[in-house]
């Protein structure tokens, strides 16, 4: 058993044997909230290998020394309970398993996002739950935060010129819905 505070892993990994829930010691000093992306070794391997803490329980079952979490990649919690049974449900459903459906569940890490969002959870006030506005106003928290996008923004010309090319914009303002026949691709919208 151990004595200090241990933390439940399912590493993200693709091979089946690896599909299960290993015990780690969470080192003084480290925060691992559950729901946390974290690095831990597996085995003998030196390689580490990304995973979710599941669990925070006082004392584990194996009888064995446990190895210690090497880092927390992030202090966010991404990944609920409410996630993690319907990835369960899932994986048992469709004889996969679960690591590979959390990859798709939950979006990888993006260090830019995460500080923002950091950010503004830290300094916004919180709020009581207001209703969402017809400009899809964003929750995150308790607080409400206005999305930096707009339905206007989407149609807008930097957005298009990002994805369409010269051609294809001037043939769709000419009113044409369907591409150009080959043939016709230098005569139809110069």
């Amino acid at each position: 058993m151990a004595k200090r505070p241990v933390a439940r892993v399912l590493p993200e990994s693709r091979l089946p044997q690896l599909d299960r829930v290993f015990d780690y010691v969470v080192p003084d000093g480290m925060d691992a909230p559950v729901g946390c992306r974290v690095k831990v070794p597996i085995g003998r391997s030196a390689k580490l290998h990304t995973g979710f803490v599941v669990e925070r329980p006082e004392s584990s079952d194996f009888g064995g020394e446990l190895s210690p979490i090497d880092q927390v990649l992030s202090p966010v919690s991404v990944l609920t309970d409410e996630v993690l049974e319907s990835a369960r449900a899932l994986a048992k459903r469709q004889a996969g398993g679960v690591a590979d459906v959390l990859r798709l569940a939950i979006p990888p890490r993006a260090v830019r996002v995460e500080k923002k969002w950091l950010e503004v959870t830290r300094e916004a006030p919180i709020l009581s739950l207001p209703a969402l506005g017809s400009r899809g106003d964003v929750i995150i928290g308790l607080a409400a935060i206005e999305p930096s996008w707009r339905e206007d923004s989407v149609a807008s010309p930097s957005w298009s010129r990002r994805f369409y090319p010269p051609r294809l914009r001037r043939h769709r303002r000419a009113g044409h819905r369907t591409p150009c026949p080959r043939a016709k691709r230098d005569t139809c919208c110069p």
